[in-house]
């Protein structure tokens, strides 16, 4: 009887770690799929900011990213590039961010269906895609998840102050994360510890913002951040500010999807179902027994859980709900959701991770291993444009800061600039291109190369290359 009781405990120990047997298989296939390119123009801001940090310059952009710079320049090291670093810095981090979701919940549904529930998490196209994508939002999550990890287990003031540092650490990593740091003073025992948890949080503030005082003065630092908030607020963060809340609408709903499973297209969409369906059953069952008034979340979960709501009011009203990588902070929300389904039918999670699994495996086939239209532009100049070619583009010249190119390429952030800009080009005789990522630019005839999105991806933006308007006069 004693054997048979300790063969029973010494297998429950060992289920325990299933969920860690998921991270290699997710870690190698993520590298498999990364290609050492950034996708965005903030993704180039971040390379270079490893190669030479100077927020003033925009390598990166205030408020600088310290702790995710700091991250990358040690990747780096190791990698041998900064593209190769900060990539796997975020391959890293989104394993250790689905790892912390399945531990919240594995007391709940068991560790079977945990390693089930990292599974899914893992191959939803949110984490699978930023996982090898070069921003610092998967490194957030990591630390974010670790945070509400932290004060799910245990007991004690220790588990709040540590995870007030995680938080502050987060702030270093992604500080328009805010919101979700309010969301740890949502559960009780949150409130009881705001000493401790404020402490922490604190201390990880300070332990990336006196080396950036240092670094850039306060008037400096100061300076910087008023001269980026005016511009993000105002002229093209793309805020509540634009006034186009239609379209903020449409972009939300996009990026809800993003985070529910689903991925662009048709077959995206049929791909992400499962998790979709599974999650709002789950949903549907947090709200009922919150209605009721029967079962709480652990206090990790409902941290998470009252960030995200905080989180969504600030997305509409600072944030460009365009962006797919703004919603992964929701991510969590849709693990708990996804638990609680689980938790009331064990079958649920297996089964939605081999199809999720299924999924992802053909999604990625099916799209291989393309370059972001950016680089593919770049590409393309390279093997077709003659020397003193001149180009003219909005958000993709920022590739050509990092990127050599035979073509000359000048930054144009709005149409009615172009030909201020273009100034002694307007009479020369050398060719002259523009690309379609200028807002507002007059676009006439054909164009002569184009660059689609890569297929399921949720930050591609397509380019197209044109004439300029005055060539050939």
């Amino acid at each position: 009887m004693e054997a048979s009781h300790s063969i029973s405990s010494w297998r429950h120990r060992v289920a325990r770690f299933w969920p860690w047997l998921v991270a290699p298989l997710f870690i190698a296939a993520s590298s498999l799929c990364a290609v050492p390119y950034p996708d965005d123009h903030d993704g180039v801001n971040f390379i270079l900011g490893v190669q030479r940090y100077d927020v003033q310059w925009h390598q990166p952009h205030f408020p600088g990213y310290p702790v995710y710079i700091a991250a990358g320049k040690f990747a780096s090291t190791l990698a041998g590039s900064a593209e190769w670093g900060l990539v796997w810095v975020s391959v890293i981090s989104m394993a250790i961010a689905a790892l912390a979701l399945a531990g919240m919940a594995q007391e709940r549904i068991g560790p079977s269906a945990a390693a089930a529930l990292a599974a899914l998490l893992m191959a939803s196209p949110m984490m699978f895609q930023f996982s090898h994508k070069i921003f610092s939002e998967p490194m957030g999550l990591a630390l974010l998840c670790l945070a509400a990890l932290v004060i799910n287990q245990g007991s004690g003031r220790g588990r709040w102050l540590a995870a007030g540092g995680l938080l502050g650490l987060t702030l270093g990593v992604r500080l328009s994360w805010w919101p979700m740091a309010l969301g740890f003073l949502a559960p009780g025992d949150g409130r009881k510890n705001l000493v401790p948890l404020g402490a922490g949080v604190a201390a990880g503030v300070l332990l990336w913002l006196i080396p950036m005082i240092d670094l850039m003065g306060v008037e400096g630092l100061f300076l910087t951040g008023a001269s980026f908030t005016q511009g993000h607020f105002g002229q093209w963060g793309h805020t509540a500010s634009d006034g186009a809340l239609g379209q903020r609408i449409y972009g939300f709903i996009r990026g809800a999807s993003a985070v529910a499973g689903l991925a662009p297209g048709p077959w995206g969409h049929l791909a992400g179902a499962p998790m979709a369906l599974a999650g709002l059953a789950g949903l549907g069952m947090i709200l009922k027994k919150w209605k009721s008034g029967q079962g709480e979340p652990g206090p990790g979960e409902g941290a998470l859980m009252a960030g995200g709501l905080i989180y969504v009011g600030w997305l509409f009203l600072g944030q460009n709900v365009d962006k797919a990588r703004h919603y992964l902070p929701l991510l969590p929300m849709a693990a708990v959701a996804l638990a609680a389904a689980g938790n009331r039918h064990r079958a649920i999670l297996p089964a939605v991770a081999l199809a999720m699994v299924a999924g992802a495996a053909m999604t990625t086939l099916a799209a291989g291993r393309g370059l972001p239209p950016a680089i593919r532009l770049a590409g393309w100049l390279e093997a077709n444009s003659a020397p003193g070619t001149v180009v003219y583009c909005g958000w993709a010249e920022r590739f050509f800061d990092l990127y050599d190119s035979r073509a000359k390429v000048y930054s144009v952030p709005r149409g009615d600039m172009l030909k201020m800009i273009a100034g002694p080009q307007l009479a020369s005789d050398e060719i002259s291109y523009m690309c379609d990522d200028i807002p507002g630019a007059p676009i006439l005839g054909a164009s002569v190369a184009e660059f689609p999105s890569r297929p399921f991806d949720l930050v591609d933006r397509p380019l197209k290359l044109y004439l300029a308007p005055w060539a050939g006069q």
